[in-house]
């Protein structure tokens, strides 16, 4: 488990960090590899080549020509109190084991195996272009598919008729084309699947022996694995659960703040973010932007971000809250793992210095307002319930909500 990052941060990064995913190597991956190239590829093939030139500039502003404080201590503010049990700890190991499972291939393919074919898509004998899941493939064709038996990539009809399969198999499927495999223009329409199977394969997770644990682990039995996961989640944990206490703690802030305005294109910059990460996953899935979030709740949740920073700078400019250089380097060095790199060096492949400092400020000044306020401990359930309503049975639910960060 890791702790949250701002979402805007991470609009920032969308485009370079999924061009990045590409490669033009063949590898061998474990399960979870593929399901996630597999999400990497489509990514990548959106975004390659974009260009960022058109993005809004930010002029400089003073942030405090728009903000009046109000209070921004003193809160009481609820913090989650998780305990980590048995089924999170098994959950968490299989999850290691299943990175570390390797590729066997079998005889016929049975659901959930994975196959490597080459197919065409024929409507009344002629190729089409098909939208599959918001990527456009020309002349229906492909080759050297991955595709996963039971996730109807392709149509669950194919799927079906796959059951069985073995390399070299070829077949021709008569298919009803639907509109998320094959793109809205295309649902419904009677067609033909030609394929051939290349190759049947699936992943074999390894046995939790001791063994296991000496060759994928620094420890040397499996009690001790467990033990080390057990105290590792219970870290990362209490880090997300406070995590989310300093937004919350932030949101309060904002809420006392009176604001006179924002800064025109500092909102336009932000909403632009907004906008693109939203229109990417919607085209993923082949939907509307508008689909995901409407007009309105975008431009109140690109509002929102904007009051915050506002609010985040003056506080930092009352109470003196520079953000040093040490400062800096402690929190690229406790939160590499957060952002999902091996090293600074790959971090800047992704992030621009300034979004990184603003992130690291961020940080501090919710710690500030923490430490200055009370922490009430109360469990999931009753956070949940009182923050996005999802009320209990048998109790009463106060209808408040955190709609600014629901989105993380």
């Amino acid at each position: 488990m890791m702790k949250k990052i701002s979402i805007w941060l991470l609009c920032l990064a969308l485009v370079a960090s999924l061009a990045a995913c590409s490669s033009s190597e063949d590898t061998e991956t474990t399960a979870s590899e593929t399901e996630e190239a597999t999400e990497a590829t489509a990514e990548t093939e959106e975004t390659a080549g974009e260009e960022t030139s058109g993005e809004t500039e930010v002029s400089e502003y003073n942030a405090a020509d728009y903000v009046t404080l109000g209070a921004y201590t003193g809160f009481e503010v609820d913090k989650v109190i998780t305990e980590v049990t048995e089924d999170d700890v098994e959950e968490e190991i299989e999850i290691e084991m299943d990175e570390n499972a390797t590729e066997t291939d079998v005889e016929e393919a049975e659901d959930s195996d994975y196959l490597d074919i080459d197919y065409q898509v024929l409507v009344e004998g002629e190729s089409v272009d098909i939208e599959n899941y918001g990527e456009t493939i020309e002349g229906g064709s492909e080759e050297g598919r991955a595709i996963m038996l039971g996730f109807a990539e392709l149509g669950a009809e194919l799927d079906e008729a796959l059951l069985g399969a073995a390399a070299g198999d070829t077949l021709s499927v008569d298919v009803t084309l639907d509109a998320d495999s094959f793109g809205e223009d295309l649902d419904g329409v009677e067609a033909t699947i030609e394929v051939t199977v290349n190759r049947v394969y699936r992943y074999v997770t390894p046995d939790l022996t001791d063994e296991y644990v000496q060759e994928y682990t620094d420890y040397d039995t499996v009690e001790e694995y467990r033990t080390a996961v057990q105290e590792s989640l219970e870290v990362s944990t209490e880090e997300s659960n406070l995590y989310e206490a300093g937004e919350l703690a932030l949101s309060l802030a904002v809420a006392e703040a009176v604001f006179s305005g924002y800064p025109e294109d500092l909102y336009e910059s932000i909403y632009e973010e907004y906008d693109e990460l939203y229109t990417y996953y919607a085209e993923m899935f082949g939907m509307e932007r508008t689909d995901l979030i409407s007009d309105e709740d975008l431009a109140a949740t690109a509002e929102n971000e904007v009051y915050t920073l506002l609010v985040i700078q003056v506080i930092a400019e009352t109470e003196g809250l520079e953000l040093t250089d040490e400062d800096y380097q402690e929190y690229i060095d406790e939160n590499l793992d957060d952002y999902g790199v091996e090293s600074e060096e790959e971090l800047y492949e992704y992030y621009e210095e300034d979004d990184l400092r603003a992130e690291a400020l961020r940080e501090k000044i919710c710690e500030y307002i923490l430490n200055n306020s009370t922490l009430v401990e109360i469990s999931q359930e009753e956070y949940d319930a009182k923050y996005y309503g999802e009320e209990e049975e048998g109790e009463d639910v106060e209808e408040e909500s955190l709609e600014e960060y629901d989105e993380e």
